[in-house]
């Protein structure tokens, strides 16, 4: 049976019409099982990882169109993956890690830093950001009648933003929701619990980079369709975060917004993003240089040496 709970948060606000939805969804399709994984644009011998060179260019739309038509397939469950900048600097520190966006079904770009170094280091254009705070609310607002559990944030922030998903997407079943404060060796007991709730969506909001290692880790024995990493999605929903307004938003600072409300994160963002920049940079600059090496030796056709003759 779904969770219940028609319970009011204390200073949350109810509306009649879903406040995290946006304009109307579009359509699932049959899921295609075609792996369309990471490769990192990069140079083998300075391993200089960047960015993702076939992240999947799409919008909320597309991105949201995809992922409900991957809940119709079966076997081992589909990864969702959304990747922004730290993900990158992560990645390229950590080749275990790597290997594992690499290993995603799905993965999109969260972040206008991934957009701007996708386009000029890989010439390829993204179409929008796409992230599990846009991505799920518009999934879960479609009139599916799937059911979905939630794994991961604090005791009591799981409980709040289930009671919230649970009023906002009445086309969805919850059936099931844990915190993410576990011992890694529990985790079969866990999976045996979502597995018994017959979940079609499995969300897990753990954090980077530790909800994407233990998706990779267990996924396979989840039956679930559809195995989706959120990050901080629980924390807005519980109310424990508020999201940027849009014009933050649009201006690609939605970033600055989370670190007024989580200071703590000061490194990621004021130190990890001007290191990402920086190597973005450099990869440009090398990219650059080799091709007008290229280029210069295209052009230069040496004359054959002959061998003079010394005169008796």
């Amino acid at each position: 049976a779904a969770e219940g709970g028609t319970g009011e948060r204390p200073g949350s606000a109810r509306l009649h019409r879903n406040p995290w939805l946006g304009d109307s969804a579009s359509a699932g399709t049959k899921r295609n099982r075609r792996n369309i994984s990471v490769q990192f644009c990069c140079n083998r011998r300075t391993r200089t990882n960047v960015t993702p060179a076939n992240l999947h260019p799409s919008n909320v739309m597309i991105a949201e169109a995809g992922t409900s038509g991957a809940l119709s397939g079966s076997g081992v469950a589909a990864r969702v993956s959304m990747v922004n900048t730290n993900s990158m600097n992560l990645a390229a520190s950590a080749a275990s890690f790597r290997r594992i966006i690499n290993g995603a079904d799905y993965v999109f770009a969260d972040g206008t830093g991934l957009r701007w170094a996708a386009r000029h280091l890989c010439a390829r254009e993204l179409q929008d950001n796409v992230n599990g705070t846009d991505l799920v609310p518009r999934l879960l607002g479609q009139n599916l009648g799937h059911r979905y559990y939630m794994l991961g944030g604090s005791a009591s922030a799981i409980a709040c933003a289930s009671k919230e998903a649970n009023q906002l997407f009445p086309g969805w079943s919850l059936v099931g929701h844990r915190d993410g404060y576990f011992d890694w060796d529990d985790s079969g007991k866990i999976i045996e619990e979502v597995n018994e709730s017959e979940a079609d969506l499995l969300l897990v909001g753990m954090g980077s980079p530790l909800q994407e290692r233990w998706v990779d880790q267990h996924r396979h024995l989840v039956h679930a369709s559809v195995v989706m990493a959120v990050g901080g999605l629980f924390s807005y929903w519980s109310g424990e975060l508020e999201r940027a307004p849009s014009w933050v938003q649009k201006l690609g600072m939605e970033w600055s917004w989370i670190l007024l409300q989580q200071p703590e994160k000061i490194g990621r963002y004021v130190a990890g993003n001007p290191r990402f920049i920086l190597r973005v940079g450099l990869s440009i600059l090398k990219t650059n240089l080799e091709q007008k090496s290229a280029s210069l030796l295209s052009g230069f056709h040496p004359q054959p040496l002959h061998r003079v003759e010394e005169s008796a």
